[in-house]
């Protein structure tokens, strides 16, 4: 099982991009009310999100957890996977390991919104 951390954008991709590989996961926000919740639940994916404060308990049965930009690695939940030994990898991670065709990145702060 998958945890993605965070719905917003990346989350909400991230559960887009799994949902269509038939991986099963789920998806958690610390959030009650998370910017992409009614944009998620509209789209009736399988796991239904979890909110509030994280608990340990969200690591059960999980081998592989999807960290969003805007969630701290000094984050407990990021700290109780590193005791774990789960892997906690980014959408960018995610995406290199499924691309087929080269990719070109283009990277540092300024710039990339001019280049579509």
């Amino acid at each position: 099982m998958k945890l993605i951390l965070g719905l917003r954008k990346t989350g909400f991709s991230i559960a887009r991009f799994l949902s269509e590989q038939n991986i099963n996961y789920k998806i958690a926000d610390s959030r009650m009310s998370p910017p992409f919740l009614s944009k998620y639940t509209s789209l009736l994916f399988k796991s239904k999100p979890i909110l509030g404060i994280w608990k340990s308990s969200l690591l059960t049965e999980v081998d592989k957890v999807f960290i969003s930009p805007g969630i701290a690695k000094s984050e407990t939940i990021i700290g109780w996977t590193m005791k774990k030994n789960i892997p906690v990898i980014s959408d960018i991670e995610l995406f290199s390991r499924f691309a087929k065709a080269p990719v070109i990145g283009i990277t540092g702060s300024n710039g990339k919104s001019t280049v579509d």
